[in-house]
C-alpha cells in the first residue's frame, strides 16, 4: 500500500510567469520578478505552468543521474519533471526546449534554477 498527501493548490504564478512585485504572475509585469518567497524555501521541488511536484509531498521521489540531470517523479500521479540539460527539460515525458536558464541562487546544499521555455513560460527547479 502506498499513501500520500497532496496539495493541488497551484502557486500564484501557475500561468508560467514569475511573480512580480505586484503579486501573481498573470498581473502587471512592470516590476522585477519577486522571488523572495521561492528563494526563502529550499524544499526540493519543480513548479511549472501545468505541474507542481514537491519532494516534501508523500509519494514524490527525486532521481539524480550520473550525467548530471535530475528528475522529480510522483508515484501517485505518474507525473514527472526532469531537467535534462541547459537547453532541455521534460514534463510528463514531453520535451520542453529551454530558451534561457538562470541560476537564481546557490548555496552549500541547494540550487534554485529558473528555466524560461520558448513560449516565455517559467519552470522553477530547486535541487
Amino acid at each position: 500500500m502506498l499513501c500520500s498527501c497532496h496539495d493541488a493548490t497551484p502557486p500564484d504564478y501557475a500561468d508560467g510567469k514569475l511573480p512580480t512585485e505586484n503579486g501573481g504572475g498573470s498581473g502587471s509585469h512592470d516590476g522585477a520578478p519577486d522571488m523572495e518567497a521561492e528563494l526563502a524555501d529550499a524544499s526540493v521541488r519543480y513548479i511549472g505552468p501545468d505541474l507542481t511536484l514537491r519532494f516534501d509531498t508523500g509519494g514524490v521521489l527525486v532521481k539524480h543521474k550520473p550525467d548530471g540531470s535530475a528528475a522529480l517523479i510522483s508515484l501517485d500521479e505518474g507525473s514527472s519533471a526532469e531537467l535534462v540539460s541547459e537547453k532541455l527539460l521534460r514534463v510528463n515525458g514531453k520535451a520542453v526546449v529551454i530558451a534561457k536558464q538562470t541560476i537564481l541562487r546557490q548555496n552549500g546544499s541547494s540550487r534554485w534554477i529558473a528555466c524560461e521555455d520558448t513560449e516565455g513560460r517559467t519552470h522553477l527547479f530547486v535541487f
